[in-house]
């Protein structure tokens, strides 16, 4: 029996890119998080700059471990 590498290794990928972006949202929910973002929010709004969650905060952090699994 022919063990097939490739597709158990993206399996395992997959599964773990999924937890790490679940344990990361998560953790992001929290009311520290919340806390933290909002002074982020005042910092940004007093040199009038817009200040995004999404942009700022997730995507820098997910983008690495998107680039691993992508490449």
């Amino acid at each position: 029996m022919k063990v097939k590498w490739r597709t158990h290794e993206l399996i395992l990928l997959t599964i773990a890119f999924i937890g790490f972006c679940l344990i990361y949202i998560w953790e992001h929910l929290t009311p520290e998080m919340t806390a933290i973002n909002h002074q982020y929010i005042e910092v940004f709004g007093k040199n009038h700059l817009e200040f995004s969650a999404f942009h700022n905060e997730i995507l820098p952090k997910a983008g690495l471990p998107a680039i691993c699994y992508l490449a």
